[in-house]
């Protein structure tokens, strides 16, 4: 318990509430076991390889440049905010805990009302064509040997 993180020991402590000694040796163990499939902090939100998405491009198509929009006033600070989170690597939901082929990553590029130019590095943005199928074929891997018994996925 020494090298779990302080959200780790704070779930094994509410859940241990009325297990007896044998049972939270056991909930001690099981935890132990699968300690990194938790998240050591609020911005550690964990990311996928089970699979990656891809954006498919016909050959000989130019790329399109659309210039960014005004940023309204009561959103201006948001931007800034948002790029910052960009930087750091923060992955905030969803899509953004699954990965991006290498070979796309310079399809995502967009700029910013700023003038500056940004490119999603690891992680799969929202928005994209083809990433509620990503996502839905992730669930579906992830929770294979559950679906149609536990849960359903849709």
């Amino acid at each position: 318990m020494t090298t779990w993180s302080s959200g780790l020991k704070d779930l094994y402590h509410r859940s241990s509430e009325n297990l007896n000694v044998s049972q939270k040796e056991a909930l001690k163990c099981l935890l132990e076991k699968h300690k990194d499939a938790f998240s050591s902090s609020s911005t550690d939100l964990g990311r996928t390889s089970i699979v990656r998405h891809t954006i498919e491009v016909q050959e000989n198509v130019r790329p399109l440049k659309i210039p960014p929009r005004r940023v309204p006033k009561a959103f201006e600070g948001q931007e800034e905010k948002n790029i910052q989170q960009l930087e750091m690597g923060i992955i905030e939901e969803r899509f953004y805990q699954i990965e991006l082929d290498e070979r796309d990553r310079e399809k995502t590029a967009f700029g910013t009302s700023r003038g500056g130019l940004y490119q999603y590095v690891t992680t799969m943005p929202q928005g994209l064509t083809g990433a509620p199928h990503t996502f839905q074929r992730c669930m579906e891997l992830v929770f294979k040997n559950l679906q149609w018994r536990t849960i359903i996925i849709q």
